[in-house]
């Protein structure tokens, strides 16, 4: 039996965090399938994704996740980079700098950029040149010595007037005695062995040039490359290439004494300054990141894991375990353990099950399943923005949908005087479910609304 009431029940639970330490050992699972930055290293494939770290050995095809339970300061991972010594660094969205030493599984920590008084400290590239983390941030540049384990210097403003650049730094290139900064804003560059670089006056900027993404270095010509096609450096101007207009490209990468550049969905070889090949396409998978084991391409991308070519010139699809997604907004655990959760109003990602080894998905039926509750008999509720209440078994499996046309009262339009949703009137918002000792199960709806989104 379903019955609806017009329920609202608020509950803010506050536990302090040194408590938490104390109830139990604690396991983090994230969704690691949105791939930020990936490097490649004896062996190993280093990932920073949007829940954390991976390495994944090419040679076993086992995974080693890091979560806060295992050592992150933030699992919102932007960059990573490989030092001379076997140290994994990785950037954070927060501004956090971590590094990992494989050998002893020890983690430390640079807070420098966090603190700074900055809207976004964001980092957005690592790179290492000797002994030095180059580190491209929302603040600017910073160096960072790996033998000292401090911070250098930091660059925040290039140019002066209204030809200044500030911040927004996306990556770094030394050559020929000259430093090119891309950014956001544009490109600054200006003489390696400048006594103070952190003094604006030094640097050349061109702000006529927007969303700067990487550089490369073809014979005497450097490339950049940028949201709106690649650009060449010639006679101390930058020239388009042609054909490369309105193309997004992300990143340039070497393999083999090639250059190579990559967009959202393909890969290209530098034939010359001006002229470029595709060698790679990826259809629908939308591309973030690209390393090289020296004879193939190691490709991250933003929702499908990273991808490796198979011997039959296919690519296979990687990710660790976990939940498919990081948008939770409910869960709730059944009588066996098994843990359900509801995921987002604004995205079609589903309901969630997890019985202690597996995963599970749905978005056949319910998309955007926001709430989940479960019953007596270990079967799940499922709340839907706007799509009803589906039941499924403790398996996973649809038993039922009910909607405004089969049970539940529709959830009218508050902006028409409460009338119904004229393109969907069947249109019902349940908030959540609870079943009674009698098996009966409650419904709190929504009955009114303001609008859909």
């Amino acid at each position: 039996m379903i019955r609806t009431a017009a329920i609202f029940l608020f509950v803010c639970l506050f536990l302090p965090l040194h408590l938490l330490a104390l109830i139990g050992d604690w396991k983090t699972y994230t969704s690691k399938r949105s791939i930020r930055d990936i490097s490649y290293s004896q062996g190993a494939i280093w990932l920073a994704t949007s829940g954390g770290a991976v390495s994944y050995r090419l040679i076993d095809s086992s995974y080693q996740d890091f979560t806060t339970s295992e050592g992150l300061r933030s699992i919102s991972l932007t960059s990573v980079a490989i030092s001379d010594n076997g140290s994994i660094f990785f950037g954070s969205s927060r501004g956090i700098l971590h590094q990992y030493f494989p050998e002893t599984g020890r983690w430390s920590y640079d807070y420098s950029l966090n603190q700074a008084q900055s809207v976004n400290n964001a980092i957005n590239h690592l790179q290492i040149f000797g002994d030095t983390l180059v580190i491209s941030s929302q603040l600017g540049v910073s160096l960072y010595l790996i033998h000292n384990n401090e911070f250098g210097d930091t660059y925040e403003n290039f140019g002066l007037g209204v030809d200044q650049i500030s911040g927004d730094a996306n990556e770094v290139l030394y050559v020929d005695g000259k430093i090119f900064v891309a950014t956001r804003n544009g490109i600054a560059s200006a003489n390696s062995n400048s006594i103070n670089l952190r003094d604006p006056g030094v640097w050349n900027t061109f702000k006529t040039i927007a969303n700067v993404n990487s550089f490369g270095k073809m014979g005497s010509y450097i490339l950049a490359a940028t949201s709106n096609g690649l650009l060449y450096f010639s006679g101390g101007t930058w020239q388009p290439i042609s054909g490369t207009s309105g193309i997004d490209f992300i990143r340039f990468i070497g393999r083999n004494d090639s250059l190579f550049v990559v967009t959202t969905n393909s890969i290209f070889k530098i034939v010359s300054e001006q002229s470029l090949t595709q060698v790679e396409s990826f259809g629908s998978y939308f591309l973030t990141s690209v390393t090289t084991n020296g004879s193939n391409f190691i490709v991250g991308t933003s929702t499908n894991g990273f991808l490796t070519k198979k011997e039959n010139s296919t690519w296979e699809e990687h990710y660790a375990s976990g939940p498919m997604t990081n948008h939770f907004l409910s869960v709730a655990v059944d009588k066996n353990g098994v843990l359900w959760g509801g995921t987002n109003t604004a995205y079609t990602e589903g309901f969630h099950r997890f019985d202690g080894n597996h995963w599970l998905q749905n978005t056949s039926e319910v998309f955007n399943a926001y709430r989940t509750n479960v019953s007596n008999n270990n079967s799940a509720w499922s709340s839907s923005w706007g799509g009803g209440l589906a039941i499924f078994n403790s398996n996973g499996e649809l038993n039922k949908i009910y909607t405004g046309a089969n049970g539940l009262p529709p959830t009218t339009n508050y902006q028409t005087t409460c009338q119904p949703f004229p393109d969907n009137p069947f249109f019902s918002l349940p908030i959540g479910a609870v079943t009674d000792n009698a098996d009966t199960t409650w419904v709190a709806m929504r009955s009114t609304f303001e609008g859909k989104n």
